[in-house]
C-alpha cells in the first residue's frame, strides 16, 4: 500500500504529494468541499490518481467529473456548488439562485445558466444564456445570478407572485443589486418576465414587505380581486399612542389584522388585541380579523366586506 505521503505510484513521483493536497485542500475549501476533475489535475493529481482516491474514499462522487473532498455530506452550499461546477462558467440561476439569495428555501433541481450547451444529470437543469459580467456575482461562495437576474428569471418562468413575493422580500432584506430591475427591464425590451417586472415595479410591490405566508397569501388575493393593494406593517397614530397595524389602506381608513394559528394563544394576547382593535375603531380605522380558515373556506364573504369596507363596487367588472 503507498505511503501516505506519496503519490500513487501512477504519478511517476512528478509532484510532491502534499503540495498537491494542499492545492486541492484550498481550491476546495474555497467551494465549500467541492471540486471539480479538472481542478483535481490542474492540482497535479493525475487521471490514474482521481481514480484511487476515489477508491479509498478520500473523494467521493457527487457528480459526473465532480466531487466531494474527504467526506460525502456537503452543505446546501456545497451542493449548490457542486452542481455549478458540472458546467464551467455556469452559476446558479433561477430558483436556485432565489434561494441563495435567501429569498425562498432552496427545493428541487437545481438550476443553472451557462452558455454552453449542457446535459448533466436529472438533478440539475441548466438554462443556457450568455450572461454580461454585471449579471453576475458570487454569493455566499457561490457563483450566483445576480439580484435582479434572478428576479427577472422568476418573473420570466414562474410568474407574478413568484416574482412578487421575491421581490418583497429583497425589500425586507435591504438586499440591493448595482445593476438594479430597471436598467435589466430597459437592457432587455420585451423579453420573458420583463413585463411582469414592470407592473410590479409601477404598483410598488417592493414597498409591500410581508413578514410571514400568510401576508403573502393575503396580498395575493387582493390583486386576484383587483383590489387595492394596502400599506403592510404599517405605523398609525390614534388617541396619542402609535400602533403598527399588518395592512392598512390609510386614505381609507381601513386597516387588516392577519392572524395566524398562535395569534390569541394568551388571555393576555387576546385581550391586548381586543383593546386595540377598540381604539382604533373609535379613532375611525375599522379592523377587519382575517385568518387562513376565514381565506380558505370564506373568501366570497370576505371579498364582499372589503369591497364594501373601501367603498368599492361588490364585484370587479370585467
Amino acid at each position: 500500500m503507498p505511503d501516505e505521503h506519496q503519490e500513487t505510484p501512477d504519478s511517476q513521483g512528478v509532484v510532491d504529494s502534499r503540495t498537491v493536497w494542499r492545492r486541492i485542500a484550498t481550491v476546495a475549501g474555497r467551494q465549500h468541499g467541492a471540486i471539480a476533475r479538472r481542478q483535481l489535475l490542474a492540482s497535479g493529481l493525475s487521471p490514474k490518481a482521481v481514480e484511487y482516491r476515489l477508491r479509498t474514499a478520500r473523494l467521493h462522487r457527487v457528480h459526473r467529473g465532480v466531487y466531494a473532498v474527504g467526506h460525502s455530506r456537503l452543505s446546501q452550499k456545497g451542493r449548490w456548488m457542486a452542481a455549478a461546477l458540472t458546467v464551467p462558467g455556469a452559476v446558479l440561476s433561477h430558483g436556485s439562485a432565489a434561494a441563495c439569495w435567501e429569498l425562498r428555501p432552496g427545493s428541487g433541481a437545481i438550476h443553472l445558466t451557462a452558455s454552453r450547451r449542457a446535459a448533466p444529470g436529472r438533478s440539475i437543469v441548466v438554462h443556457r444564456r450568455a450572461l454580461p459580467a454585471d449579471e453576475r456575482t458570487i454569493r455566499g461562495g457561490v457563483p450566483t445570478t445576480s439580484m435582479a437576474r434572478t428576479l427577472l428569471d422568476l418573473a420570466a418562468t414562474e410568474g407574478e407572485r413568484a416574482f412578487e413575493r421575491a421581490l418583497r422580500e429583497a425589500t425586507f432584506r435591504r438586499l440591493t443589486d448595482p445593476l438594479g430591475i430597471p436598467a435589466l427591464i430597459a437592457r432587455y425590451p420585451g423579453a420573458r418576465g420583463t413585463a411582469v417586472a414592470a407592473r410590479a415595479l409601477e404598483a410598488g410591490i417592493y414597498r409591500k414587505r410581508t413578514r410571514s405566508e400568510l401576508e403573502n397569501a393575503f396580498l395575493d388575493l387582493l390583486r386576484e380581486w383587483g383590489l387595492p393593494l394596502p400599506e403592510t406593517n404599517a405605523i398609525v397614530e390614534v388617541a396619542g399612542r402609535r400602533f403598527e397595524v399588518d395592512c392598512l389602506w390609510r386614505s381609507r381608513g381601513v386597516v387588516a389584522e392577519l392572524d395566524g394559528y398562535g395569534a390569541h394563544l394568551t388571555p393576555d394576547r387576546a385581550e391586548a388585541d381586543r383593546e386595540r382593535d377598540g381604539l382604533l375603531q373609535a379613532g375611525g380605522m375599522p379592523v377587519h380579523r382575517i385568518t387562513s380558515r376565514r381565506i380558505e373556506r370564506d373568501a366570497d364573504r370576505l371579498q364582499a366586506q372589503l369591497r364594501a369596507a373601501l367603498g368599492l363596487s361588490s364585484r370587479r367588472q370585467g
